[in-house]
Order: C-alpha cells, then structure tokens, then sequence
C-alpha cells in the first residue's frame, strides 16, 4: 500500500553518494552526472531532488568545474518525514487529507464515514516517519563507520499494533 515515491528514492541514493564520497575523501565534492550515471538515474528528475534538498539544508552547492554537492548535516539529524516532505511533500495517505491542495478533491468527503480514522492512521505514519533516521535507512555493513548501526526500534510496534488499536 504504501511505497516510497521515485524522488524519494532518489534523494535516499543521492545522499548516500554523498556521504560515501564525504568519507572516502574529506568533503569531496559529487557532481550529479556523477550520481546519476553511477547509479542509472534520470538527470533531470535527480537535479530537481539535488536542488531541494540544497534549497531546504541537507545538501551545500558549489558551482563551477570542480563543483558539486556535500553534505552539510548529519544524516542521523534528518527524519523520513523530513526527507519526504522536502522531495514529495506533505505525506497524507488519502486524498481527502489533501484539503486545498489537491486539484481533484474526494468526490466522497462529504459523505464519508472514514475521514476520522483515516486522519489517526495519518497521523501515526507520520509518527512512525519522524522515528525513522536516515542515517539507519543508507546504512548497510560497509558503511556503519560513518552512520552508525540501523536502529528502527520505535514506540511503533507493528506487531503489538492491529487495525483497531491504530484507527482508535
């Protein structure tokens, strides 16, 4: 039901680059066609991630020849819900959440009988978001030095978590 949208995707590749390149030589520099060809992106779509996540804090620009993008926080600093806001936007799971943003409003809202619980369900993805480091979600073994170890351990179990309990 609920997957990660493209530019998520890329912004998750992009700053492992980066962070990667940070390590490998103190803050050198990466270029986008540097991650986009690495990685098989599309150049454009990864420019415009680049570009709000430089906009927004989490990446510093340089122009010129030997320019490019480097970190300039620390990614254990930074949430999922952080992240997807910046590249996606506001993270509602329904279209009736969207009030005002939305070009094609929920022909059902008015007669809806769920709005209520879809809200709480809402708000607990954004909860369990908020939890999620991203830091934890580009790590893997051979980069724990520098993010340290994944850590998902939240106040939202899922297994001690069933439909009724959520909606309530």
């Amino acid at each position: 039901m609920l997957k990660l949208n493209r530019k998520l995707e890329y912004a998750l590749i992009a700053i492992k680059f980066v962070a990667e390149g940070r390590i490998q030589t103190s803050n050198r520099l990466v270029s986008a066609k540097e991650i986009a060809e690495g990685h098989g992106l599309s150049f454009d779509v990864l420019s415009k991630v680049l570009q709000s996540l430089t906009h927004r804090g989490i990446l510093v620009s340089e122009h010129g020849m030997k320019g490019g993008y480097r970190l300039c926080r620390s990614l254990e600093d930074i949430n999922l819900r952080e992240l997807s806001e910046i590249v996606v936007g506001p993270v509602d799971i329904a279209r009736c959440l969207q009030s005002g943003k939305s070009q094609t409003p929920c022909n059902l809202e008015s007669n809806c009988n769920i709005k209520a619980p879809i809200t709480r369900l809402n708000r607990r993805i954004i909860d369990f978001y908020e939890t999620i480091l991203v830091s934890d979600l580009v790590a893997d073994s051979s980069s724990e030095s520098y993010l340290g170890k994944p850590n998902f351990s939240t106040s939202f179990n899922v297994e001690s978590s069933n439909a009724a309990e959520v909606l309530r």
